[in-house]
């Protein structure tokens, strides 16, 4: 027969053990909820079915706001993958630019929206464009402009992401 001291003290343990695993697992939900898996200036391979794009990553508010602005060129297979912590409208805009770009908005692993050919101010326009998806996203793919096209990218393709550095 077991001891009820004991038993009471089996039991007492389990329950600590318990309660402190709960105890992790909210506090990691919490630490990562939202979070990405993608960190500023990563190399992330983004699979297209025709294609891939070799994508720097955007994911700090300071990164976002300077995305690809003030570079004078973009190698072909280049681009930069700016990361959201959820679904939303977003709205871009082609401040200090010096060529123009095509926009994949991707809502998880799924195209959501296109916006191509936006220009760049320049000396003959002056005006700054604002480019903004019909879809919410959470992820936003910027290439040389042309690159949809070439590709084939379509709304509702399916991409995958590989993280290189």
């Amino acid at each position: 027969m077991i001891n009820d001291k004991k038993y009471k003290k089996m039991i007492y343990f389990f329950l600590v053990l318990i309660i402190m695993e709960i105890g992790f697992i909210f506090y990691m939900y919490s630490k990562y909820k939202g979070e990405s898996y993608f960190n500023d200036n990563q190399i992330v391979n983004v699979k297209f079915p025709n294609g891939i794009i070799s994508a720097e990553v955007a994911n700090s508010l300071l990164k976002k706001e300077q995305g690809l602005s003030d570079r004078i060129s973009l190698d072909e297979d280049k681009g930069m993958l700016f990361i959201f912590n959820s679904a939303q409208i977003l709205n871009f805009w082609m401040n200090k630019m010096n060529f123009p770009l095509d926009f994949v908005w991707i809502n998880d692993d799924v195209v959501v929206d296109l916006s191509q050919n936006i220009s760049f101010p320049n000396s003959e326009n002056f005006s700054v464009k604002r480019v903004s998806p019909k879809n919410m996203a959470n992820k936003v793919l910027e290439i040389n402009s042309g690159l949809i096209k070439k590709l084939e990218i379509k709304i509702g393709d399916k991409i995958n992401f590989f993280i290189l550095k």
